[in-house]
């Protein structure tokens, strides 16, 4: 979908039709109203995705290498301000929707799995948190 949209030289919008159409298709509340704890993994794809399409917007960059400057950061933030909002509050919402289902599945782990767990868990917060730092 990237690839389509920097060919395209721009994102999905909120002020035309089209982009509405593609945007609520990851807002729908559906998605909440179908939340089970048989499809957890699914449902956490769901909120990774979201937060790929707000990065998307934030980092969008039109140059042949990919780059982003700080100013194109702060730009795209001015740009984009509505889709990014409109994409993060659904996710929050999400999110704090399926969170039960995630607490229960944490809980019902023995405690050996959960400790691994946390494991990856930081390790994987770690290193996103350096892919930021290391731009």
């Amino acid at each position: 979908m990237l690839k389509k949209f920097q060919a395209e030289k721009n994102l999905p919008r909120l002020d035309t039709v089209t982009g509405k159409e593609i945007l609520s298709q990851f807002t729908d509340p559906k998605l909440i109203a179908d939340l089970s704890k048989d499809k957890l993994e699914e449902q956490l794809n769901i909120t990774n995705y979201i937060n790929w399409l707000v990065e998307t917007y934030l980092t969008f960059s039109l140059n042949e290498l990919n780059t982003i400057t700080e100013q194109d950061f702060t730009n795209n933030l001015k740009r984009f301000q509505p889709e990014v909002i409109l994409l993060s509050n659904f996710n929050i919402e999400y999110f704090a929707a399926i969170s039960p289902y995630v607490n229960q599945f944490y809980e019902e782990l023995p405690d050996s799995e959960k400790r691994a767990l946390t494991l990856l868990s930081v390790n994987a917060m770690q290193s996103e948190m350096l892919k930021y730092y290391a731009g």
